[in-house]
């Protein structure tokens, strides 16, 4: 149920970003209220979701009536074009961010003391050498530690299906299967035969 809670959320959001104008939007509404009851879900569950929608963006409770006044779509809209704009800033931000970071996986060694005393070595020789250039004054570092990942027999055995020629027996191995020259039964059948005899 909570999937279909985050859909319904998905499609109210997407469908105010692409409806411009309330009459656009309430029509939309329909549509997805109608989908909605087709896949089984009650009409409760829609009425609360699209309120509980409403209500995340400050607007009053609509009770049993859905429809949005033009101020109200207004302010609706507003607020998620707001919403979808900061979304990006976060997503730009947390990409330049990413460009400026060094990702350094932390070794295992024996203790917690003996890591301590890599990283500070590290960062000494990085602040030494690095810090002070102009592409790398901005790069951050930024520790990994490192998990022991245990292999399954599908990292073992990817690609490693035999050759065909394998899997397949030749002709000649084929007629050999179908006769048995010791076989008596067969020696018998295939005997020639002769006047003499």
């Amino acid at each position: 149920m909570e999937n279909a809670t985050k859909q319904l959320y998905a499609v109210l959001y997407r469908a105010v970003r692409c409806c411009s104008d309330v009459e656009k939007f309430h029509s939309e509404l329909l549509y997805i209220q109608v989908s909605f009851v087709t896949f089984g879900f009650t009409s409760e569950f829609i009425l609360s979701g699209i309120q509980r929608f409403y209500q995340q963006f400050n607007i009053l409770e609509k009770f049993w009536d859905l429809r949005l006044n033009n101020n109200e779509y207004d302010h609706l809209r507003r607020c998620i074009v707001e919403d979808v704009e900061q979304q990006i800033k976060l997503k730009q931000q947390r990409e330049q961010a990413k460009e400026h970071t060094l990702f350094m996986p932390c070794p295992r060694l024996m203790d917690e003391e003996s890591t301590d005393a890599f990283k500070q070595c590290f960062e000494y020789w990085w602040n030494k050498y690095y810090a002070n250039e102009s592409p790398t004054n901005s790069i951050q570092i930024k520790w990994i530690e490192q998990t022991p990942t245990c292999l399954t027999n599908s990292n073992i055995l990817i690609n490693r299906r035999p050759p065909l020629r394998l899997l397949t027996l030749s002709k000649h191995h084929q007629n050999k299967k179908r006769y048995h020259p010791m076989d008596p039964f067969l020696t018998n059948i295939t005997r020639p035969y002769y006047k003499d005899e």
